[in-house]
């Protein structure tokens, strides 16, 4: 089973990013989870849709395609999803929609009270709007980021061993409604 990681966010010290990479160590073969690197990727714009999808949005979507399932690593930026995040799943919802029907679980951390849990709100139900199978628990909502990471590892015991659950869970729903 292929998984792949979208983070939604592009800094180089992304505590959602590495969310993602824990999850990459916690899944076991024959599951493997890649993390797509959306740096390159330009704003969804009709134009540039309309003269052909650049490099970086086929590769976006090419992955999509090839995936078993996602996992979304979502920050909360001004109480709901970050830009880059919504631009990742508007440029693989169009044309073919490589994302449609895919099962897809949604992760988060954040450095506030609230663990992202709004922006996670807003990716679902945009996720739900263009036909993702989106897997609803259990949920991964963690506050005070800051406090769960060193060095850019996720290092909180409680933090991975719910991280472990959801990876889980995440396998399980692929696998029960990937081919519906």
């Amino acid at each position: 089973m292929n998984l792949l990681g979208i983070s939604g966010s592009l800094r180089a010290a992304s505590m959602n990013t590495a969310l993602l990479r824990t999850l990459v160590g916690l899944v076991r073969e024959p599951v493997e989870l890649t993390i797509f690197d959306a740096l390159d990727l330009p704003l969804y714009n009709g134009d540039i849709e309309d003269q052909g999808d650049p490099e970086s949005v086929v590769a976006l979507k090419s992955a999509v395609a090839l995936a078993d399932g996602i996992v979304f690593a979502c920050p909360e930026y001004n109480g709901s999803m970050t830009a880059v995040v919504k631009n990742q799943v508007d440029w693989a919802s169009r044309g073919e929609s490589p994302i449609k029907g895919k099962p897809v679980g949604v992760v988060g951390i954040s450095p506030g009270p609230h663990g992202a849990v709004r922006g996670q709100n807003s990716l679902k139900a945009s996720l739900l709007h263009i036909g993702c199978k989106v897997l609803s628990s259990p949920a991964v909502v963690l506050p005070r980021g800051r406090e769960l990471i060193t060095d850019g590892e996720l290092t909180d015991e409680a933090a991975i061993n719910r991280l472990g659950l959801f990876a889980a869970a995440m396998i399980s729903w692929t696998e029960a409604t990937r081919d519906l």
